[in-house]
């Protein structure tokens, strides 16, 4: 069996109650009450605020030869070699 196959059977459990929960089942039926929906978009607000926290601390503390492995992490569309050359592409408002 695959890596990505165990994966997906040993974390199928766990994908399967996220589906089942309300914000979710909400959103995917367009009946979650606009008050919800805000506030988990401000918790999710929150949480993006640290996570670029932690990964601007990783980024600092990274070895040079490991910061390209950072930005392919953190943004898959960067590639390594634009990341080391400085030609970022540009993001379009909708991305």
């Amino acid at each position: 069996m695959s890596l990505s196959a165990q994966l997906q059977q040993r974390g199928q459990a766990l994908l399967s109650e996220q589906l089942r929960h309300p914000v979710v089942r909400g959103l995917g039926s367009g009946e979650l009450d606009p008050a919800v929906f805000r506030a988990w978009l401000e918790q999710d607000y929150l949480f993006l605020l640290d996570y670029v926290r932690v990964f601007s601390r990783l980024a600092w503390q990274a070895p040079a030869a490991h910061l390209a492995d950072l930005v392919d992490l953190a943004h898959p569309r960067i590639t390594t070699s634009s990341a080391c050359t400085g030609s970022w592409p540009r993001r379009s408002a909708l991305t």
